[in-house]
């Protein structure tokens, strides 16, 4: 994945790669509508991507205030944290003309 800085101008966070593609990710969510843990963020996004590493994105995130931790959940026989999305994370990912269920794509 490359490194190329990603800038949005309208509230000035600077993120790589690899943080807008968790952002998206978490803004998606699981097929069923679930929240994401740090498990199936690391095989949505960066397969191969170490736990510490992902955490150490999702820290940038929420220090943005970009990204929020959820609930527990027990997931693979274990308690796991949850993760969203804030606002302020859907509409750096989301254009604004769009409404919250609306897709990008063109006709």
């Amino acid at each position: 994945m490359a490194l190329t800085p990603y800038t949005d101008k309208r509230r000035g966070v600077m993120m790589t790669a690899k943080q807008h593609a968790v952002l998206k990710a978490l803004v998606k969510g699981n097929s069923d509508g679930s929240l994401l843990d740090v498990w199936q963020l690391i095989e949505a996004t960066a397969p191969g991507t170490t736990r510490g590493a992902m955490i150490c994105t999702l820290r940038h995130l929420v220090a943005h205030g970009l990204v929020r931790e959820d609930e527990l959940v027990i997931r693979r026989s274990r308690k796991v944290r949850t993760l969203a999305a804030t606002d302020a994370g859907r509409d750096l990912v989301r254009p604004a003309a769009l409404p919250a269920g609306a897709s990008s794509s063109k006709p």
